[in-house]
């Protein structure tokens, strides 16, 4: 029986985790733990059979939804007249598409040393593809420990192997020596309180007929160590061939926003021929910047990276800024600095954000609300 679990989103590259507990203290181990798709798990009492032939992350079976759901099967337990028992377990959602990661009470930043830039002939890139992601572990949380035998395990995108486990298709970003045993990286211990040194990590990029994004996952695991803890780097690979991306937007909301508290603000793009892989580029976000630009006194209000997520499927930009009590009328603006994005124009949005006063335009919070069966199917609480 294991001790733990871990579901993601995605079989290679996930952006977001989650992990459960299946033991530990003050947690009852179950006897059985089941793995199914969730309309099967749901719709079974006690007697749950696992269908082994199903695919229950592709839209591809049955059920014609990708879903999935854990199962936990205690013993009965005899409880005497007016006791009570109780089984629990822990399970929690974190996600990983940042460049600073916090995950159990350790802090993983990673940078680019420089960005990739297409070389004077035009035939491949400066320093022959070489990418430096130059990684810094911060164990000073008040809850950290002495860790022993760090190592730090590399993922790349679009990495294949055939049934046999051989590779059938190499990355276009990989490690430098092309070897895959260099994809594991020995830290050595990092002791309770301690910065790592910056620990390099040398890549290389094939280059590219038009410009694409590879995001490198790292793994982070120790002794003793249930499961790693993981971060994540965007890397842009510009087009050789000076094949600019087409990328337009189309919309910005909302058009008013509260001027006291975060609010979230969406750039929408249009959906046009090859505006999928443009806004893929956006992902890595050291190639752009945005920030909202006051109408009277052109005041900048800046918006950091940390706080844009790119939806690249529905061409969205979401970002979360902090008016900090300033109010007045914006217009976002969007520059591009990176390689892969240096001919797409800067964008300014035509119509204004309004940054106001008025708590009807709050964000609002969200909260659970449990409604319980007591007894009969009408006594509710």
């Amino acid at each position: 029986m294991p001790d733990n679990y871990r579901i993601a989103d995605a079989i290679s590259m996930p952006s977001t985790l989650a992990y459960g507990s299946v033991s530990g203290t003050n947690i009852r181990k179950p006897v059985i733990v089941q793995v199914g798709h969730w309309f099967n798990l749901a719709n079974t009492l006690w007697d749950f059979v696992p269908n082994t032939s199903i695919n229950f992350a592709s839209d591809y079976n049955p059920y014609k939804y990708a879903d999935s759901a854990v199962g936990f099967v205690w013993n009965p337990v005899r409880t005497a007249a007016g006791a009570s028992g109780r089984v629990e377990t822990f399970y929690g959602i974190g996600a990983f598409t940042e460049t600073d990661t916090q995950a159990d009470d350790i802090i993983i930043n990673v940078t680019q040393e420089k960005p990739l830039k297409v070389n004077a002939d035009g035939t491949g890139y400066e320093d022959d593809g070489r990418v430096v992601l130059n990684v810094i572990i911060d164990n000073t949380s008040p809850n950290s420990v002495n860790l022993e035998n760090v190592k730090i395990t590399l993922k790349f995108q679009d990495k294949e192997y055939d049934e046999d486990g051989n590779i059938v298709k190499w990355p276009e970003l990989y490690v430098e020596s092309g070897k895959e045993e260099d994809e594991v990286i020995s830290v050595g211990n990092i002791g309770r309180g301690m910065v790592s040194g910056t620990i390099p990590i040398v890549l290389k990029a094939k280059p590219q007929e038009k410009s694409i994004v590879r995001k490198v996952m790292l793994e982070v695991s120790y002794e003793g160590q249930p499961y790693p803890a993981t971060a994540s780097k965007f890397v842009t690979l510009p087009s050789i061939k000076n094949k600019m991306p087409s990328l337009s937007f189309v919309s910005v909301t909302p058009s008013k926003i509260y001027y006291e508290d975060p609010a979230v603000v969406t750039i929408t793009g249009a959906k046009s021929e090859g505006s999928q892989e443009a806004f893929s580029l956006l992902q890595d976000k050291s190639a752009w910047k945005v920030y909202l630009v006051r109408q009277d006194d052109n005041l900048k209000v800046p918006v950091d990276t940390e706080n844009i997520s790119i939806d690249v499927k529905n061409r969205q930009i979401l970002f979360v800024v902090d008016m900090e009590g300033v109010v007045g009328r914006f217009k976002v603006h969007m520059e591009f600095t990176g390689e892969a994005l240096r001919g797409i124009p800067n964008f300014v949005s035509s119509g204004y954000v309004e940054s106001v006063t008025d708590e009807e335009y709050k964000d609002r919070g969200y909260s659970v609300v449990v409604l319980t069966r007591k007894g009969d199917r009408t006594d509710f609480e």
